[in-house]
């Protein structure tokens, strides 16, 4: 799937002053709503995606996201979640694997931003700051997946789709 991303951060960065953001907003908190409705109705159930299915998905999931990725900044861990949530991972392979995938599409798309010139010092001194925040978080996330039960963990991340789109229809 980084292949995939890679193609979609370069895409992001082709189209990122030509399309309406307001839009691509929109339908991607709709679409993330859809799905955590559908994610929260089957939390825990066997798998869905036949597996003849699963290198497609994942090249249409990671060009998708590294595009969305680019063009909105951040904030497209939800398009992973959808395609790693259908692929029913156990929780550790979940979160290592969405942690391994934000990672380095957020270093891809740092470097990117500040090839176009669009950091300023400020925004360099907050990625600064956010770093560490990144590995706390992390370290925390971890803790807590760890306690939770499997059927408890696909009701999260069916929640935490769920507001991620409320909240893209919001803003």
């Amino acid at each position: 799937m980084a292949l995939y991303s890679a193609i979609g951060i370069g895409l992001g960065f082709y189209f990122i002053n030509m399309l309406d953001e307001e839009a691509l907003r929109r339908g991607l908190g709709v679409f993330l709503i859809l799905y955590s409705l559908y994610a929260l109705a089957t939390a825990g159930k066997s798998p869905v995606l036949p597996s003849r299915w699963r290198r497609a998905l994942a090249a249409g999931t990671g060009v998708v996201g590294g595009l969305l990725g680019t063009l909105f900044g951040a904030g497209v861990g939800p398009i992973y979640v959808v395609y790693f949530n259908t692929l029913r991972l156990d929780r550790e392979s979940f979160r290592v694997t969405m942690s391994t995938v934000v990672l380095l599409g957020g270093v891809a798309r740092i470097v990117g931003y500040a090839r176009l010139g669009f950091y300023e010092g400020s925004s360099v001194t907050l990625i600064a700051i956010g770093l560490p925040l990144v590995v706390i978080g992390s370290w925390l996330g971890d803790r807590v997946i760890r306690r939770l039960d499997p059927g408890k963990f696909g009701w999260l991340v069916g929640g935490l789709v769920f507001f991620s789109g409320v909240a893209l229809l919001v803003k």
